[in-house]
This record gives C-alpha cells, sequence and structure tokens, in this order.
C-alpha cells in the first residue's frame, strides 16, 4: 500500500508544519471526480479490470486483498471476497499479517487474470513482490505464486519492492514497481507472467526525484497520438497518508504526475523537457481542488471499448466527511483523459 509508507516517512518531518485546513486555498481548474456508488469502503491503491465474457468490472484494493465488481465503472459495486482468503504465501518478516497485502495490480493476460501484489515491512527496504491468478475472478478461484523472483536491493541507491504495475505489449512484458530511495524501477517478466525474466538483470531506474517529493505508484499507459505512440509514465508524489495535526504544507501533499517516452523503457521527460530519472521532472495530472478532493493518488488507468476515453481512477480524501485521513474512508474516484495535446488532462 503506497500510503503507509508515505505516512510514517513524512510524519517526523511535518510535525511542525502548520496543518492544512479546510479553508485553505487548493489548486482549481481540475473536474470533479464522476459519480460512484456502491460499496466503496476501505480501498485505497484501486485496481481495476474488465472480465472478458461476463463485461463486469472488478476493482482491487489494499489490505487484505479485497476487491468487487460492478457492472461499470461508476458502479454500484459489490463486495465479492478476497483474492488472498488466506493471506499471501510471501513471508518477509515475523510475525508479519499474512492479510496485509499493498497495492494489487490487476490485469488480464495469456488467458487469466493477473494480480501482483506486495507485502513489506513498514519504512524498510524488506519488501517482496507476488503474484495471484485465476480463470474466472471468482472468489475461491485464485491460486497465489508467490514470488515473482525480483532479487532484494538493500542498498541505499536501491529499491523497495512495492507498488507493482504490469505493462504488457506484444512481446514486451515490463514490471514496474518502486517507492522511496531510488523511486521508480523496471524489470523484464517471463512468458508466463509469473517471474522476473532470467536474463533480465538488475532492474532499471527509470524514475527518480531527488527532493523529497516520493515518487511511487507508478503506472505504465501507452497511448497513440496522431501517428504517434507514446508511453505514459504515471506516478504518485508528495506526501499520501497523515491526519492532522501532522498534515504537509500545502502543495506537498499526494499527486497525480506524468512523464512521457517513446519507449516504453525511457528514457521518460515531462512536458517541459526535464528528465524524470536526472532532473527531477514531472508535469502534474491531477492535484486536490475544491472542497472535497485533497491528496488524490494511488492512480492507474483503463482504456476499453466501452468508454468514452481512457479513464484514470484513483483515491482521494474528502475533508469534508467525518474522519476522512482514517484510510478506511478513503474515496475512489474517476475521471476520463484527453491525450490530444499530447499530454493527458483531466476531464469530466
Amino acid at each position: 500500500m503506497k500510503c503507509l509508507i508515505a505516512y510514517l516517512l513524512f510524519l517526523t518531518s511535518f510535525v511542525a508544519a502548520s496543518p492544512l485546513t479546510l479553508n485553505s486555498k487548493r489548486q482549481e481548474g481540475f473536474p470533479e471526480p464522476l459519480p460512484v456508488s456502491g460499496n466503496l469502503s476501505n480501498c485505497h491503491d484501486p485496481s481495476i479490470v474488465k472480465h472478458q465474457t461476463s463485461g463486469k468490472w472488478y476493482r482491487f484494493c489494499s489490505n487484505a486483498g479485497r476487491y468487487f465488481s460492478s457492472p461499470g465503472i461508476g458502479g454500484p459495486w459489490t463486495y465479492v471476497g478476497s483474492f488472498l482468503p488466506n493471506g499471501s504465501k510471501l513471508q518477509i518478516y515475523n510475525p508479519q499479517p499474512a492479510s496485509d497485502i499493498w497495492a494489487p495490480d490487476a490485469s488480464y493476460v495469456d488467458g487469466a487474470y493477473h494480480v501482483y501484489d506486495a507485502i513489506s515491512e513498514t519504512g524498510k527496504q524488506n519488501s517482496e513482490i507476488g503474484v495471484a491468478t485465476s480463470t474466472t475472478m471468482d472468489a475461491g478461484s485464485w491460486t497465489d505464486h508467490g514470488s515473482t523472483g525480483i532479487p532484494k536491493d538493500l542498498s541505499s541507491a536501491g529499491y523497495n519492492e512495492i507498488d507493482p504495475n504490469l505493462f504488457h505489449d506484444g512481446d514486451t512484458r515490463l514490471l514496474q514497481f518502486g517507492s522511496y530511495w531510488r523511486d521508480i524501477f523496471q524489470t523484464q517478466m517471463d512468458n508466463t507472467f509469473l517471474k522476473q525474466a532470467p536474463n533480465a538483470g538488475p532492474p532499471s531506474n527509470i524514475a527518480y526525484n531527488s527532493t523529497r517529493n516520493v515518487t511511487e505508484g507508478s503506472f505504465l499507459f501507452a497511448n497513440t497520438v496522431g501517428e504517434t505512440k507514446y508511453y505514459y509514465l504515471f506516478f504518485s508524489s508528495g506526501a499520501c497518508c497523515q491526519r492532522p495535526p501532522t498534515l504537509p504544507p500545502q502543495g506537498q501533499e499526494y499527486k497525480v504526475m506524468v512523464c512521457r517516452s517513446s519507449k516504453p523503457t525511457g528514457p521518460f521527460t515531462d512536458k517541459a523537457g526535464r528528465s524524470c530519472l536526472n532532473q527531477d521532472g514531472g508535469t502534474l495530472v491531477l492535484g486536490s481542488h475544491g472542497d472535497h478532493v485533497y491528496a488524490p493518488g494511488g492512480q492507474s488507468v483503463v482504456a476499453d471499448n466501452s468508454l468514452k476515453a481512457p479513464v484514470m481512477y484513483y483515491h482521494y480524501v474528502d475533508p469534508t466527511i467525518q474522519d476522512p485521513y482514517q484510510m478506511q474512508n478513503f474515496k475512489f474516484g474517476y475521471n476520463y483523459l484527453d491525450f490530444s495535446s499530447g499530454w493527458p488532462v483531466v476531464t469530466a
């Protein structure tokens, strides 16, 4: 789960900062999230995949492997169960809550639904990415394949194996992951999509911010603009999951950023031409706005013929509700994206 590490590591940094009040000015110009209904509770770091035959949508969430189904992205969402009801096979420390499953990433590849997930010792690089599969997505149908076999790198220039994201395009099978330390990395997967490719070599660092802005929760999305195919690296940046009185200074809270490349392996640059690996690059896609949307992030993007445009979905905090900063009260939101300019713009 992208938020917990951000919460703990930023906590001490911002204790002295002035809390962001509900009346603080936020960036305007973003549309409100589109309407959603049904069971939306306790679902942060959402990941959505469409069933190939029924047409239903399935939404997976951090914490206990919870997932939901709906006839449409807007709901009504109903609870299905846990894709790992007995917890993950991954065991990285003891005692470890078997159900403490972070930031799932769901996709349909090779005739089955794959959900990549992570187990982590909060605030440390002691983390591991696993994968589970099902041909139906029914409750009780999932097979836990255990670790993807990505070796740990516990050096200060290394990575943290959380926030996995699978990108599949033809023969290209890439897994993005990472948070803190050197931020976002990428590695090749084998043709089973279950393990790191044997000839992959060390994961490549593809995005890094040398400032205090955390870069995590990456999602790679391909889109053609005119006759040019681009690869967009979406990521979350800033402090995620704090609560008063330790909210970060205005503008340093979670937000959605993007970089772009003509190749899925990079190099990635932002709209201003800055490198997202060496020059702290990143273009803002969605930030806090209005009275009801604070610290949006944990984003992914989906495209489907049933949708009028690609959809970006995410979690966010609504400061106007009771106990808004409790993770179980995070909201699920989505909006369409307009790529006509070559860069994603959030629309209603």
